[in-house]
C-alpha cells in the first residue's frame, strides 16, 4: 500500500529546502571580513603571482603537541 501525499505538500517541502539552501550558501557580506594586503576576502584581484605570494601572512611554525613517535617513518 503506497502512501499518498497532498500535492501541495511536495511543493512546500521543495520551497523550504530551496530557502534553507539559499541561506546556507549565501556568502557573508564583505563588511564582516577584515581587509588584507590585497583587499577583503572574496574580492577578485588582478595582481602578479609574485606580489600575491609576498602579501601572504607568514607566521612561525607552531610544533606544540607534535610527537615524532606517533608517526611511522
Amino acid at each position: 500500500m503506497g502512501t499518498s501525499m497532498h500535492p501541495r505538500a511536495g511543493i512546500k517541502a521543495a520551497l523550504v529546502t530551496a530557502a534553507v539552501g539559499l541561506l546556507i550558501c549565501t556568502p557573508a557580506t564583505a563588511d564582516a571580513a577584515e581587509p588584507g594586503a590585497l583587499g577583503v576576502p572574496g574580492d577578485v584581484v588582478d595582481v602578479p603571482l609574485r606580489s600575491a605570494l609576498q602579501a601572504l601572512d607568514v607566521q612561525e611554525e607552531v610544533r606544540a603537541g607534535y610527537e615524532r613517535s606517533r608517526f611511522r617513518h
